[in-house]
């Protein structure tokens, strides 16, 4: 009976020098006589780096919220009780995740952008986490591509997890300086050892 909204939040604080803040905030609400009521809320998730709220996944009493504005702090949270949610754990790795998926027990799935560098700049990366230790999420793994987008990005439509086989199915488009060099799908194996790519699947001419 819990309602839990994420949501980004941007406003100018302060009065001499004020400055533009921008954070994630996770919310919860109880409906009581035809009105949502607030039960709890935890704040300032990004408030360091003035980060916007790019990917989230709530999983039975764990929320994992991803932000991004250089770095990609993916924080989980505590949601157990709803009138006292508070964060647990908090990783940051270069680039981000702008979906995320639980592909096993104690795995999630980031599905996003590398941080890329100053030779290659960003390009469509997929990373393996261990949320085993809520106060420790680690990345175990990672593959990346070269410079497109993922679909699942956008469309969270636009992704499987075959669990049978353990295996990731998701539509990639990456381009080169005058053609399209990739237009398909990738399919990648996520297991507690790691991420091993399957196959590619082209769905267009390039």
């Amino acid at each position: 009976g819990v309602l839990r909204v994420a949501s980004t939040i941007s406003e100018r604080r302060g009065w001499v020098g004020a400055r533009q803040v921008t954070e994630g905030v996770v919310t919860t609400f109880r409906e009581q006589d035809g009105a949502l009521h607030q039960l709890g809320q935890v704040d300032g998730l990004g408030r360091q780096d003035n980060e916007s709220i790019r990917a989230v996944r709530f999983i039975a009493d764990r929320g994992y919220v991803v932000t991004f504005r250089q770095t990609d702090p993916l924080y989980v949270l505590d949601l157990a009780d709803p009138a006292a949610p508070k964060v647990l754990g908090e990783l940051k790795i270069p680039g981000y995740s702008g979906y995320l998926h639980p592909v096993g027990k104690n795995l999630l799935l980031g599905v996003g952008q590398s941080g890329g560098n100053a030779n290659t700049g960003p390009g469509v990366q997929f990373s393996l986490f261990d949320i085993s230790d809520a106060a420790a999420p680690r990345r175990i793994a990672v593959q990346t591509y070269g410079a497109g987008q993922a679909a699942a990005e956008f469309d969270p439509k636009a992704f499987l997890y075959w669990q049978p086989r353990q295996l990731v199915i998701a539509p990639i488009y990456l381009y080169g300086e005058e053609r399209t060099e990739f237009n398909g799908v990738v399919l990648l194996r996520a297991t507690k050892n790691g991420l091993k790519e399957r196959g590619q699947v082209p769905v267009a001419e390039q």
